[in-house]
C-alpha cells in the first residue's frame, strides 16, 4: 500500500509540474495504481473483471534507457502485486480453475462473422470446454477416428459436469498468465506436424498410426471443428490461442501433438503458424473421384456437399476447364474433380508461397510414414516398438467405429465409370502431375 500511495504521489507531482517522467509513463502507473486499489477495495470490483483486467497486462521487460532504475523496480513491485492479487482471486469453486490446470479440453468455438477480416486481434468469440478422455482413442484411434467421437458431448455428462462456456480471448489471457506463474501443473506440447488431405487418401489412417505409435508421449487430434473454424475466421491470432489452448495437457508424459484436419482445412493454411511442418496426402486423379462415389461408403458424397456454396478456388477452376462460374450446371463428375483439384491448388500455392510442405501419395502408404515422414520430417525419433504398432494398426480400417474387420488396402482398385474417368483426367490430372514432382522435393 505503501508503494502504491508513493506512486500516486509522485505521478501526480510530475504531472502537476510538466516534468520528469513521460505522459505515458504517468498514464501508465495511474492505471496500474489505481487498479490496485480497486482490487483491495474488492465491493468496487469483482473478481471477474479483475482477473480480466489483471490478464490483460502483460509482464514488461524494462529498458533501463526509458526506465529510470526507481521507476522500474517500482512496476516490477506493482506487478508482483497483481500476480499476487491474480491467483487469490483463482477459488476451488471458480469454473476456470478447471481450464487453468487442463481438466478441461476445448470442444467448440462460436466464432462472430464479425471477425472474419484478418486483424491483430479479436472479440466476441466464445470457448466451449469439457473433459476429455484420450484413453480409448490412444488404444483403438479406428474406432473413434475423429475428435468429435472422442468427446461426443457424452464425457461432460459422465463426470456429472455441464459444459462450460466463457470469453475466449478473455480466458485465454488469464490462462497464459496463470501458466507463467504455475508453469509446473501444466505440459505445453510442441506442435510436431499437420496433415493436410484431398479426402479418402489415407489421412485418418495416418493419423491413427501417430496416434498407436507414440501413444504415451503424443496426442493426436483428427479433425477438430474447434481449430478449423479459428483459420476460417482468417484471425492468425485466435488461430494461435486455439493451438495454445489444446496444446495443454496435465499429463506430464505427453511431450508433442498432431493434428489432422478436414480436407477443406488446407484452403486457410495461410492462417497456421509457419514453423508449422506439414504434409498434404493426395491420391491417383480416377481413384479418389471413384471413392467418392463409392456406394459401400455410409458417409455422404464429401466433394458434392459445396454445391450450394462453392468456394472461390472451386469456381475458379470450374471456368478454366468447363467453360462455366455457375457450378450448379456441372455435372456431379465435373464438380467432385473441381473441388479434389481445389484443395490441391491450395496446398500447391502455399508451397510456391513458402517452399514448405511435403506432398504424399496415398500408394506409399503406409511405409512412407514411419520411413521418411515420422523421422525425417516431423523430426521425432522412430523406434522398433512404434514401427511395429504402426504396422498393426495399417491393417485395419481407419474408420472401423464398430468394428476393425475390415482391412486397409491400398491397392484396392474402385469401379472407375467413363464419366469419373473423363473428368478426373479432364480437371484433376494437371495439379497431380504438378503434386508429383512436387514430392521428390520435400521441404
Amino acid at each position: 500500500f505503501f508503494v502504491t500511495v508513493t506512486s500516486l504521489g509522485e505521478t501526480m507531482i510530475n504531472m502537476i509540474f510538466g516534468r520528469g517522467r513521460s505522459k505515458w509513463m504517468q498514464w501508465f502507473i495511474i492505471g496500474q495504481t489505481f487498479l490496485i486499489l480497486l482490487v483491495f477495495r474488492g465491493f468496487l470490483f469483482s473478481e471477474q473483471t479483475a482477473l480480466v483486467a489483471f490478464s490483460s497486462l502483460p509482464s514488461y521487460q524494462y529498458d533501463k534507457s526509458v526506465w529510470p532504475e526507481s521507476s522500474s523496480s517500482l512496476a516490477s513491485k506493482e506487478m508482483e502485486l497483481m500476480d499476487k492479487a491474480f491467483l487469490e482471486l483463482i477459488t476451488p469453486s471458480d469454473k476456470r480453475i478447471d481450464v487453468f490446470e487442463a481438466s478441461v479440453g476445448l470442444i467448440w468455438l462460436k466464432v462472430p462473422e464479425i471477425i472474419t477480416i484478418d486483424t491483430a486481434s479479436y472479440q466476441g468469440v466464445e470457448g466451449s470446454f469439457c473433459p476429455v478422455d484420450w484413453t480409448r482413442q490412444k488404444k483403438e484411434p479406428h474406432t473413434v477416428p475423429r475428435y468429435y467421437n472422442v468427446y461426443n458431448g457424452k464425457t461432460c455428462n459422465k463426470h456429472n459436469m455441464a459444459e462450460v462456456v466463457f470469453d475466449f480471448a478473455d480466458l485465454v489471457k488469464m490462462t497464459r498468465r496463470y501458466d507463467r506463474l504455475v508453469g509446473d501443473k501444466v505440459n505445453h506440447l510442441d506442435t510436431a506436424g499437420i496433415i493436410y488431405h484431398e479426402s479418402r487418401s489415407g489421412s485418418t489412417l495416418a493419423a491413427n498410426m501417430l496416434t498407436v505409435g507414440y501413444p504415451e508421449t503424443s496426442r493426436v487430434y483428427s479433425e477438430p471443428t474447434v481449430l478449423l473454424r479459428a483459420m476460417k475466421s482468417n484471425n492468425t491470432d485466435l488461430v494461435r490461442d486455439v493451438l495454445y489452448m489444446l496444446g495443454r495437457t496435465n499429463n506430464t508424459k505427453e511431450k508433442r501433438v498432431f493434428y489432422k484436419l478436414k480436407s477443406d482445412a488446407v484452403r486457410y493454411i495461410h492462417t497456421m503458424p509457419p514453423e508449422i511442418p506439414w504434409i498434404f496426402m493426395y491420391r491417383k486423379p480416377e481413384e479418389v473421384v471413384a471413392s467418392h462415389f463409392n456406394p459401400t461408403e455410409t458417409e455422404s458424397t464429401v466433394c458434392l456437399m459445396e454445391r450450394k456454396h462453392p468456394h472461390p478456388l472451386l469456381v475458379e477452376i470450374s471456368k478454366k476447364f468447363d467453360n462455366t462460374k455457375d457450378t450448379s450446371k456441372m455435372t456431379d463428375e465435373n464438380f467432385c474433380a473441381a473441388r479434389l483439384a481445389s484443395l490441391c491448388l491450395a496446398a500447391i500455392r502455399e508451397h510456391q508461397r513458402t517452399g514448405k510442405g511435403y506432398f504424399v501419395n496415398y500408394n506409399l502408404m503406409p511405409e512412407i510414414l514411419w520411413e521418411t515422414i515420422v523421422p525425417q520430417y516431423f523430426q521425432v525419433p522412430i523406434t522398433p516398438t512404434a514401427i511395429s504398432r504402426m504396422k498393426n494398426i495399417s491393417q485395419v480400417y481407419s474408420k472401423g467405429k464398430v468394428d476393425n474387420t475390415k482391412e486397409w488396402n491400398n491397392n484396392i482398385k474402385k469401379k472407375v465409370t467413363k464419366k469419373q474417368q473423363k473428368s478426373a483426367h479432364k480437371i484433376l490430372t494437371p495439379y497431380f502431375v504438378q503434386m508429383e514432382k512436387f514430392a521428390r522435393q520435400p521441404r
